[in-house]
């Protein structure tokens, strides 16, 4: 299996040898999830979970329980959002260069088979990666900044 596949494709990658296979091979690199990213997800979705549990030290002594779970809500989406929207496109960009890597190959084992007459009246097969879509982590950034500011604003002031 080629080692820039990992992560995206179970089974072997056929592909030729080129210039584009090259190019091909460099942007699904690029593309892959990285361990890196994989234990950041983790490591935040732990510290949501942990945003769940009352510790009754420092603001919290003071607040009520509903203002615990109120705060305890907001920072534990606070810490989940990212992690959960990193997943979710990670899960639906791993489906589209799937679809892609075997739409294209079933495309070109069919194009190889093909006379040079018949060859003509079909497309070169494309080895072009597809547009995966544009990850809108602005909206996250926002979403996580009035959680931490409405989950500090229910807690009660400590001066």
């Amino acid at each position: 299996m080629n080692e820039h596949l990992q992560g995206w494709m179970p089974e072997d990658n056929k592909h030729g040898v080129g210039e584009a296979a090259a190019l091909r091979q460099q942007r699904l690199a690029k593309y892959r999830p990285r361990t890196a990213k994989k234990v950041a997800a983790g490591i935040s979705l732990a510290l949501a979970v942990l945003m769940l549990v009352p510790t009754g030290q420092g603001a919290l002594a003071e607040a009520t329980t509903t203002q615990q779970i109120v705060a305890g809500l907001c920072y534990f989406g606070m810490f989940a959002l990212p992690a959960v929207y990193w997943l979710y496109c990670n899960r639906r960009d791993t489906a589209t260069v799937r679809q892609w890597a075997v739409s294209t190959q079933e495309y070109v084992d069919i194009w190889k088979s093909l006379d040079p007459t018949t060859k003509a009246a079909f497309a070169t097969p494309r080895t072009e990666l597809p547009l995966l879509p544009k990850r809108r982590w602005w909206v996250i950034n926002v979403l996580m900044l009035m959680l931490m500011f409405l989950g500090g604003a229910v807690l009660p002031d400590l001066t």
